[in-house]
């Protein structure tokens, strides 16, 4: 131990912090993980029974344009609760077949109500997709963005993917192809909040349509 600190650490003390810095950041992300499989699963929940996404439907199960089961979203949501992350950016993907029984409701929102960071959400009515970024304090950070839709999205599923970067890029990307970037005056980093599917955050207001896969992770 001796040697290993006068050989190394004394002859290189900011390569020494470095890997320390780095060595720790490891240490807490790999505990951070396993914290979460003893401290409660993440999976996506409704609190309210009659809330839940439906997957029988007049007795027969619920499928998308390709025939595969699906979740039908209509007065309904789930929740995920997402865990702080610093220096993290978020991307949140969903695979979804619109319906048209809906004027216009959410598809998702991720945010804390009891706190004043920044909104990420996608709406929809029958034109478009209305993805926003919101913040109360800020107005610098609002941004809204529409992309059209179209005859295909009530016929088969297709992907949708919000991404803000910890550099506050944001992205928006339709079966993964990019429709929209671009730099939003701030830093950003994963907060403690939810991820709200089906609804707002209050839980007050819906959207319609099927959704199969959803994904958040850090970026």
């Amino acid at each position: 131990m001796d040697k290993l600190y006068n050989d190394f650490i004394v002859e290189a003390p900011e390569i020494s912090l470095k890997l320390t810095h780095d060595i720790a950041r490891c240490l807490i992300s790999g505990y951070k993980e396993i914290f979460e499989k003893f401290n409660g699963d993440k999976n996506g929940y409704s609190a309210i029974m009659t809330r839940q996404p439906m997957i029988i439907n007049n007795g027969q199960l619920i499928k998308d344009g390709y025939n595969n089961r699906t979740y039908l979203f209509q007065n309904s949501y789930l929740q995920i609760p997402v865990s702080e992350q610093a220096n993290y950016g978020i991307r949140i993907c969903l695979e979804l077949q619109m319906q048209s029984t809906i004027q216009q409701g959410f598809i998702f929102v991720y945010g804390n109500r009891h706190q004043k960071n920044i909104y990420l959400s996608c709406e929809h009515n029958l034109k478009f997709l209305i993805f926003k970024t919101f913040n109360i304090r800020r107005m610098s950070l609002n941004r809204t963005i529409k992309i059209p839709v179209n005859t295909n999205m009530f016929q088969k599923p297709f992907t949708i993917e919000m991404a803000l970067y910890k550099n506050g890029y944001l992205s928006i990307a339709l079966n993964e192809y990019l429709q929209h970037c671009e730099k939003i005056p701030t830093n950003f980093s994963i907060y403690n909040g939810k991820l709200i599917i089906g609804a707002n955050l209050d839980g007050e207001k819906f959207g319609n349509f099927l959704c199969s896969v959803n994904s958040i992770e850090p970026i």
